[in-house]
């Protein structure tokens, strides 16, 4: 148990040690530290999905779409406050530094979703592919969480 308890404090160690590592036919590195999504409400056209990526290669990286069999569409947004005010904007790229982790999470980057093919419940895995500035696609399972549950 303190075992587990040290992997849950360090989450790219446990990424690691639990196979979340993706290495790309291209010749770079990235690691899927986190990959959630929260359950939509049945009648929503919209939602969200957040991951985390560690670059443990030896070169930048630039995620410039997302797509998933599962949505008519997905983009990658960002949330911002500015004086009060909150606004959503779809961002056509994010550079990701060499040994730097991009994270996205409520209220900043995230991969909006929009006109699901079915409902998902909790539990359920959530294809998503991301594609790359050079040409890369790495494939990943986003996990469907309760709306109310932290990443």
């Amino acid at each position: 148990m303190r075992y587990i308890r040290k992997l849950l404090l360090h989450p790219i160690i446990a990424a690691t040690t639990l196979g979340m590592f993706a290495t790309s036919s291209m010749g770079g590195e990235l690691m899927v530290i986190d990959a959630w999504s929260p359950q939509a409400p049945p009648a929503a056209s919209t939602h969200a999905a957040y991951i985390s990526l560690h670059n443990m290669g030896e070169t930048p990286r630039v995620l410039v779409a997302v797509s998933s069999t599962h949505y008519a569409m997905a983009h990658i947004h960002q949330s911002k406050e500015t004086d009060g005010v909150s606004s959503m904007m779809m961002i056509d790229r994010i550079k990701i530094p060499v040994g730097a982790v991009l994270s996205m999470k409520p209220g900043g980057f995230h991969v909006m979703l929009m006109r699901p093919k079915s409902a998902m419940n909790i539990g359920d895995k959530l294809p998503l592919s991301l594609t790359f500035e050079n040409g890369e696609i790495l494939n990943i399972d986003v996990i469907v969480k309760d709306h109310n549950a932290a990443s």
